[in-house]
């Protein structure tokens, strides 16, 4: 699942990003990933700005 699709969900729960997570997880979605890993890789998708 991607940071998006989670942060999707947990705003339409009204709960954390990271307790969205836990619950999806607790009632078996398996495809939710450990969310640290799924906001490092999200991050190392984010364009960088090189200045000149």
């Amino acid at each position: 699942m991607s940071l998006a699709q989670l942060v999707w969900i947990a705003r339409h729960a009204d709960l954390p990003v990271a307790l969205a997570a836990q619950y999806l997880h607790d009632v078996g979605v398996h495809h939710v990933g450990d969310l640290a890993e799924t906001v490092r890789a999200a991050l190392a998708r984010v364009p960088i700005e090189r200045q000149a």
